[in-house]
């Protein structure tokens, strides 16, 4: 069990609360200026996209159903498994849809992929992703290469919370994004 407390005593914010939401506005644009034609259901992957797609919402202005996707590798680890933990898909259909994934963060890609197939399995006709924030570094092979969308890139390989990410379910509600020493967690 770790220290939630010392955890964030002794992390480093690597983006603060006015750099997330300008970040936010700005890929909103993007989102605008190139799905503005397109009528879609916007999945929000819980819990940690939560965050973001509250915050988007308000700032997309073509016609949008909201629902959501929860698929979990993390659970009370610190470190993901390659294992789902969990999974839930809407009832609506996704036939020849228009799908918009929103999610915390994009690191292996493993589990956008498998969401990615799952909407494809159920027939969506096009599928865009957005992360709150994209960090390349550790990309899985087998994963989604790249988000459509992403407010923010990290290039380290530290783990991130706040922001709807936590670390052993806590911290979701920190106001920024910070990153954990590696000598802090197992």
């Amino acid at each position: 069990m770790i220290n939630i407390s010392k955890i964030h005593e002794q992390s480093n914010c690597v983006y603060n609360f006015n750099e997330i939401q300008q970040s936010i506005y700005k890929v909103s644009n993007q989102i605008n200026h190139l799905l503005i034609d397109q009528e879609l259901i916007v999945l929000c992957v819980v819990k940690g996209g939560i965050v973001l797609t509250g915050q988007i919402l308000p700032l997309l202005k073509m016609p949008i159903i909201l629902d959501y996707v929860h698929l979990s590798r993390y659970g009370e680890k610190v470190v993901g498994s390659h294992n789902f933990k969990s999974i839930f898909f809407p009832s609506i259909s996704l036939e020849g849809k228009n799908i918009l994934l929103i999610d915390d963060i994009l690191d292996e890609g493993l589990t956008l992929k498998a969401i990615y197939d799952q909407c494809f399995k159920r027939g969506a006709k096009n599928i865009s992703s957005l992360v709150l924030v994209d960090k390349p570094k550790n990309r899985h092979v087998n994963g989604v290469q790249s988000a459509n969308f992403s407010a923010l890139t990290y290039e380290g390989d530290d783990f991130l919370y706040g922001y709807g990410m936590d670390i052993q379910l806590y911290l979701r509600n920190v106001n920024g994004i910070f990153e954990i020493a590696p000598n802090l967690i197992s």
